[in-house]
């Protein structure tokens, strides 16, 4: 009789959804691939958070998820969490692994980068070029130290990078193309409802004294494209804030520029301007040169006011 009871219990036990989730989760590393392939965020994570428990520490897999979930991190601005993640993967990466030991150490470089910290970023690329020079991470890290001996280019008063990107409707803008007008530069996350509301107040302070709304390039920081699209369609539900609303003379998001941005270190002009945080913005003037960063609305159009009085 006992053990039918006990059968009884084993079969609702395998009935659960809970079990059924459990038996249909990924138990290698591209089988979790496959499985987060196409993914929001959110779901995303929670499938990897999932893939890891229980498992060894130092095991190839359970290593590679790790850097899967750190380089999520890092593309969405989660730079310290990030930098955690690589650490702890560096240092649990056995001897034999040492592609997944350098792309651990590339991770904290970038991570250190972002957040401003020079010298242990220097120090991780100079350890990554002296330990695995035979590695492909090592001509990252040659190109980066590069970057880094040049960081002082991007200054008030100094040109601003030159680019061309596409749009999210796939039509092409070149920064050049704008000389001899003012231009305003920003980078956001369109799922982030307070980033989009100051964006939508630089932009209409940049329209209001000057500026052409056209020559606002919004740098849209979203992976998923098709989300971006919705989101280009009507941007402006989400800048809206309770108790006020936007006239419709004011310029509003979707009458800009909007440019699909992969995230951190992904994308060659974001890595140009050395985004830190989100948003920022840049104010280059009719000459190319930089006159503002991540500038309130007030000084955009006190600077706007002086260049029209030139």
């Amino acid at each position: 009789m006992k053990s039918a009871f006990a059968a009884l219990l084993a079969i609702h036990a395998a009935m659960a959804p809970g079990a059924a989730q459990e038996r249909s989760s990924p138990r290698s590393f591209p089988e979790l691939l496959r499985a987060i392939a196409g993914a929001d965020d959110e779901a995303r994570t929670r499938k990897i958070d999932r893939f890891l428990v229980g498992r060894a520490a130092d095991d190839s897999d359970t290593l590679k998820a790790r850097l899967l979930r750190a380089s999520d991190r890092l593309r969405g601005f989660s730079l310290r969490l990030a930098a955690e993640e690589f650490r702890r993967v560096l240092a649990a990466v056995p001897r034999r692994e040492r592609d997944l030991a350098a792309r651990a150490l590339y991770g904290i470089a970038q991570c250190e980068e972002l957040l401003g910290r020079i010298k242990p970023c220097t120090d991780a690329l100079q350890r990554l070029k002296r330990e695995f020079r035979d590695l492909r991470h090592a001509r990252f890290a040659e190109a980066s130290l590069r970057r880094l001996q040049s960081r002082d280019a991007l200054a008030v008063g100094r040109p601003a990078p030159v680019f061309t990107v596409s749009d999210v409707t796939g039509r092409s803008h070149s920064s050049s193309a704008v000389l001899g007008r003012p231009m305003l530069i920003v980078f956001f996350a369109p799922n982030d409802a307070e980033s989009v509301v100051r964006v939508s107040r630089l932009l209409q302070a940049f329209c209001t004294k000057g500026g052409r709304v056209e020559d606002a390039m919004l740098f849209a920081i979203e992976r998923d494209v098709a989300r971006l699209r919705s989101f280009a369609k009507n941007p402006d539900q989400r800048s809206k804030q309770p108790g006020k609303n936007r006239s419709d003379d004011q310029p509003g998001l979707g009458q800009s520029t909007l440019v699909p941005c992969s995230g951190a270190f992904l994308d060659p002009v974001l890595v140009q301007f050395r985004v830190q945080a989100l948003p920022d913005s840049f104010l280059v003037g009719p000459d190319g040169t930089l006159l503002l960063r991540s500038p309130t609305p007030a000084a955009v159009r006190r600077a706007l006011v002086i260049l029209s009085d030139k």
